[in-house]
């Protein structure tokens, strides 16, 4: 149920369509997980005075193969429950507040090639949003 206000509150809509998307998909795939391995629990169905810190790290932990999913799944989580706290829907402390996100190395982004460039300026005019 705090999903389902979250997503219906002013800050939620306040975010662009693409990112109230993504937000909202994994937000429920985490509702969706079991509470422990082999578990018939659901996270969702969680009281929430039962969620910790050690639900979010599991939460955290079951996509650490790929940690920028993993630390996405963190900053959602955090976000709804601060937004929980400030509204006084909950009266707890955020249980994602101090799970750290996982640190990974990434090979940055690839530089553009003059074709590239000119593959952009040509679908892109002057004066458009893109450019």
């Amino acid at each position: 149920w705090l999903g389902m206000l979250y997503f219906s509150s002013a800050e939620f809509k306040a975010l662009d369509a693409v990112s109230r998307k993504t937000r909202r998909s994994i937000l429920e795939q985490c509702f969706e997980e079991p509470t422990k391995p082999g578990a018939k629990t659901l996270v969702g169905r969680m009281p929430l005075s039962l969620v910790s810190p050690a639900t979010i790290r599991l939460l955290r932990d079951r996509k650490a193969k790929t940690p920028g999913a993993a630390n996405n799944r963190l900053k959602y989580l955090s976000a709804m429950y601060g937004w929980a706290i400030e509204a006084s829907i909950v009266n707890s402390t955020n249980p994602a507040r101090d799970i750290k996100p996982i640190k990974y190395a990434t090979e940055g982004f690839v530089p553009w090639s003059i074709a590239d460039v000119e593959k952009f300026e040509k679908r892109h005019p002057i004066g458009s949003k893109a450019r």
